[in-house]
């Protein structure tokens, strides 16, 4: 199943070749298409140590070169960005979420023909034990022995 987001942004990682830029530099970028609709197969992002991958299509070209971001201050970093062969429009976004912020934040495509900008949901994992603290313990229970009154 995929979800419809519209996508309006800033950029950070540049396709094909990986430049770090930063969302000031992105914002300059001439913008013919105001917003494009891009779909995720993702409802949500999850807070991980893992990286995360998120797959991503455009409803329109806005060129060769793109790049991802999100906001400084939503800590999700892009890590690298990668068209899918198959289909031009279609990218494959790895992120390291491991810092990242649980809220709805902006992400932004930015190409040198148009941006796309919209919001993805960053959520925190439940993991076992409260966050990845060992759950409360109790002492094992004493058992009878030898030499141990009878309880009858």
């Amino acid at each position: 199943m995929r979800n419809r987001l519209k996508i309006m942004g800033a950029v950070a990682l540049s396709l094909p070749v990986l430049a770090v830029t930063t969302a000031a530099e992105a914002q300059q970028v001439p913008s013919e298409t105001e917003t494009c609709a891009i779909e995720t197969t993702s409802k949500s992002i999850p807070v991980s140590t893992a990286p995360f991958v998120l797959q991503a299509t455009l409803s329109e070209a806005i060129g060769d070169s793109v790049a991802v971001s999100f906001p400084e201050e939503s800590r999700v970093r892009v890590v690298s960005v990668k068209r899918d062969e198959a289909e031009p429009l279609a990218l494959h976004v790895t992120l390291n979420t491991s810092e990242a912020v649980a809220g709805e934040w902006a992400v932004a495509v930015v190409g040198e023909a148009g941006r796309c900008v919209g919001d993805v949901m960053v959520v925190a994992v439940d993991t076992p034990g409260g966050g990845g603290e060992a759950p409360p313990t109790s002492p094992a229970p004493e058992l009878p022995g030898p030499g141990s009154p009878d309880l009858d």
